[in-house]
C-alpha cells in the first residue's frame, strides 16, 4: 500500500508541474499575440 501511494503522489507531483508548465507556456503566447495586437493597432493608427 505504501508503495501505491508514493508513486500516486509522484505522479499527481509530475501532473501539476506539467500543467503549470502548459499554462505558463499558454499565457505567454497570449501576452506575445497581445502585444503584436497592439503594434499592429499602434502602426495602423
Amino acid at each position: 500500500m505504501d508503495t501505491i501511494s508514493t508513486t500516486l503522489g509522484k505522479y499527481g507531483t509530475v501532473n501539476k508541474v506539467y500543467i503549470e508548465c502548459v499554462l505558463d507556456g499558454a499565457i505567454s503566447l497570449l501576452y506575445q499575440r497581445g502585444n503584436a495586437g497592439q503594434c499592429l493597432l499602434g502602426s495602423a493608427s
